[in-house]
């Protein structure tokens, strides 16, 4: 059920970042999209070092979760833009 679960969550997060620059730049929000994905490969490069300590004290399991909410909440954020370009449309 995890792997399923984790499964969905990354198809629907590589989605988001494979459109993510596209779609926004065509939305007139510019290099929105082009620095999200910046930020967030930088903030994953630098939390790699402090992986290690977090999971030990937290736990796999809350760890996990806390991970499944951060790529929910990202995924999440492009439904306001997209629902921005849509009412433009009308």
């Amino acid at each position: 059920m995890l792997s399923v679960g984790f499964f969905l969550l990354f198809t629907s997060f590589s989605t988001a970042q494979a459109l993510a620059g596209h779609v926004l730049e065509e939305d007139d929000f510019g290099n929105v999209g082009f620095y999200s994905l910046s930020i967030l490969y930088c903030v994953f490069g630098s939390c790699c070092f402090i992986s290690l300590p977090v999971v030990k004290r937290l736990g796999a399991k809350c760890c996990l979760i806390l991970g499944a909410f951060c790529y929910t909440f990202y995924v999440a954020s492009f439904i306001l833009p997209s629902l921005a370009a849509q009412n433009s449309n009308f």
